[in-house]
């Protein structure tokens, strides 16, 4: 259903949409969900901390590209040297660029908080220490006790094929 082959795909409204960001900020524009705040300067904000993950986090860090890297390599680069030293830098710059206690930006669900909750995931299957991540951590704890994070889990959602 993705031309290129990949998930997600949203068949909603009559339109097939791809890539998970402008899923979310079609959801967002149509269903009014509150996930850009109205102040111009913090929903940049909130949209950076976004790109961070979706454009030098997730792209480089996708199986397809780790196991490129390690087969090229000659297994001179592991998946976990990779998976760490992509992952704990853009964790690194989301940690500078949080300014909330409870959510990544200001007092309420945004769009970087859909964003940060499966990097952690993904850090935390790589084995990746999040103990310098306070503020991340503190966020993810906040996010993990909100009963739609916990149904979209993905330990909750395993198909039964594993």
């Amino acid at each position: 259903m993705n031309p290129q082959g990949l998930v997600p795909v949203l068949e909603i409204d009559g339109v097939r949409l791809t890539q998970s960001v402008a899923i979310l900020e079609y959801l967002n524009t149509t269903r009014d969900m509150g996930l850009l705040p109205d102040d111009a300067a913090m929903s940049a904000k909130v949209r950076a901390m976004a790109q961070v993950i979706a454009a030098d986090i997730h792209p480089v860090c996708n199986l397809r590209v780790v196991n490129y890297v390690t087969t090229e390599s000659g297994g001179k680069i592991t998946k976990e040297q990779w998976m760490h030293q992509f992952i704990a830098n853009g964790l690194h710059e989301i940690e500078q660029l949080i300014d909330g206690s409870t959510f990544c930006v200001g007092n309420s669900l945004s769009l970087a908080d859909l964003c940060v909750v499966p990097q952690i995931y993904n850090a935390q299957r790589w084995g990746i220490n999040l103990s310098p991540f306070t503020k991340i951590s503190a966020v993810n704890e906040h996010l993990s006790q909100i009963s739609e994070f916990v149904k979209a889990h993905p330990d909750e959602v395993k198909s039964s094929d594993g």
